[in-house]
């Protein structure tokens, strides 16, 4: 019974968690790309993409 509640409260840590660590969305607009700090603009994709730190 302990480790069915021990599993349980894992489980809804995990669910409430991992989203924080989630990639977030880049901005769809070229406007909203060239304001937002660590995306670049793709001209030849007409795509928002995060900067390439080379790492």
């Amino acid at each position: 019974m302990k480790s069915l509640l021990s599993l349980m409260v894992l489980g809804t840590t995990m669910a409430m968690v991992a989203p924080a660590f989630a990639d977030p969305k880049p901005p769809a607009t070229e406007a909203e790309c060239n304001k937002t700090e660590g995306y670049d603009w793709d001209a030849a994709t007409g795509k928002c993409i995060a900067e390439d730190h080379g790492g």
